[in-house]
């Protein structure tokens, strides 16, 4: 056990921001509810719709963000109200990302033994005071290319 080697891909605030984004928005909500006044108008209209999307944003965080590391050669993800899955570099699907400020969102597609694909997002936070610089798109990009050359067949 003392040689497994860990790499954290995710960042230790991704969680912890979660939650507080969703107290936010839960506290947005009570205050829309008690002083925004029944008329509507186009300011109303407009911020519902960014409540809206919003209040999406942090639902498909909820399903899809997930803590990340690597342990022996495994990539271990793990959603927030699911067990921990872990995938060989193989498994390694579509990679994409998107960043809002300065965090960025990794979105990774990794295919189950059954052969279905599981979607999962990560979190990296470049912030003064998160202490972190990981890019876990650039690790998990060089993940892949070391699970292709693993299937790659040897000449006798």
């Amino acid at each position: 056990m003392e040689n497994q080697k860990e790499i954290k891909l995710s960042s230790g605030w991704s969680v912890i921001s979660l939650y507080i984004g969703a107290i936010l928005l839960i506290l947005v909500s009570v205050i829309i509810y008690l002083f925004v006044p029944l008329k509507m108008d186009n300011g109303v209209i407009i911020g519902g719709l960014i409540y809206l999307m919003l209040f999406c944003f942090v639902v498909y965080l909820f399903m899809y963000m997930s803590t990340a590391k690597v342990i022996d050669g495994k990539v271990i993800l793990k959603k927030q109200f699911r067990p921990a899955k872990s995938y060989e570099f193989d498994k390694i699907g579509e990679l994409s990302s998107f960043r809002i400020k300065r965090s960025k969102y990794t979105t990774i597609e990794m295919k189950n033994n059954d052969g279905s694909i599981e979607k999962y997002v990560i979190m990296n936070s470049s912030a003064l005071l998160s202490f972190e610089n990981q890019d876990a798109e650039e690790i998990l990009f060089s993940l892949k290319r070391i699970g292709r050359l693993g299937k790659i067949p040897k000449d006798n």
